[in-house]
């Protein structure tokens, strides 16, 4: 599919006064872009893709970078306007060489001169964004193209065990919190109490320990022979909560908050003298059950006791 017919072409190569137009940018002199007509590329000059990542993730409401290096022979930069990203979902023209066609701000062709490579910027990028995006560039011979996937994650936090955590007076609080789909690990974690910050509360003998787990399973895989960039990395940061000695003041919602994820909440319970373990408490109602059982269980009758009755009704009855 060649999206640069030779009408679009004429459309650049008119006057820049001509190219003003509400949304557009203008060429200008301090481009120093290099047009080349399609008639004068030679089979020599035709140009090829550079390897680079095909697979990009990006955290929600961050910054995607999508990339095309492409040269000549030579090791020679491309830099003509014939370059485009088009959206593969709709097909829409994003950018041509530094112009670009679409009223959505966020996108963004970057370029330097003598670069290899036109890079797609897309800011605040949004789960809509996900999806394939195409470099193509025209030839004599035709269109080449380069597909891009992208990926928007949002990162998850949450606490294990649920939504309730249940102590004993005077034993340690632990909570473990858990940032998960994170392309990076967060800068920061912040516990709270209630509405307290508490990752520095010494006296109080707060412990907080932050470590970060990397996620290898697609590590290594290759895609035409171009190792898949870190995004197929996961990272999973994990942050331990530890309160010693816990009060009954100390019951409330503990909240851990990441730098890059929502907040996730749990609520303590502070419990005087409860010591039975789940296991105790599962073979007390296994033995609750089996009296309620035996309770309702039919009683059988002695035999002779049987007989005697039948007699004393035969007699009775004569």
């Amino acid at each position: 599919m060649n999206l640069l017919t030779e009408g679009f072409l004429l459309l650049l190569l008119l006057p820049e006064s001509l190219l003003n137009f509400e949304g557009h940018r203008v060429m200008t002199h301090d481009d120093s872009i290099k047009y080349i007509p399609l008639e004068k590329l030679t089979a020599e000059s035709i140009p090829e893709f550079v390897p680079a990542p095909k697979n990009i993730t990006v955290l929600r409401e961050g910054t995607a970078f999508l990339d095309c290096p492409i040269k000549t022979s030579g090791d020679r930069p491309v830099s003509y306007p014939l370059i485009s990203w088009v959206r593969r979902r709709d097909w829409h023209i994003l950018t041509n060489g530094l112009l670009t066609f679409t009223t959505d701000s966020r996108f963004k062709v970057l370029y330097k001169e003598g670069s290899f490579n036109w890079v797609l910027q897309i800011k605040w990028v949004q789960e809509r964004d996900a999806g394939q995006y195409e470099c193509q560039v025209s030839t004599p011979t035709g269109t080449i193209s380069r597909e891009v996937q992208l990926h928007v994650v949002r990162t998850e936090a949450f606490i294990q065990g649920g939504e309730e955590y249940h102590v004993d007076l005077g034993s340690t609080i632990s909570l473990t919190c858990i940032i998960e789909n994170s392309p990076t690990p967060p800068q920061y974690i912040f516990w709270y109490h209630n509405s307290r910050m508490i990752n520095y509360d010494v006296e109080r003998g707060v412990k907080v320990d932050i470590r970060a787990v990397e996620d290898t399973g697609k590590q290594g895989e290759e895609d035409e022979g171009v190792r898949r960039p870190e995004e197929w990395i996961r990272t999973r940061t994990v942050s331990r909560l530890e309160l010693p000695a816990a009060r009954k003041e100390d019951e409330g919602n503990y909240t851990c908050m990441p730098s890059n994820s929502e907040p996730a909440t749990v609520h303590v319970f502070i419990q005087e003298g409860n010591n039975i373990t789940p296991l105790r408490v599962e073979a007390q109602e296994q033995q609750n059950s089996e009296q309620e059982n035996t309770n309702f269980a039919p009683t059988l009758i002695n035999p002779t006791l049987l007989m005697v009755l039948l007699l004393v009704l035969v007699f009775t009855a004569n």
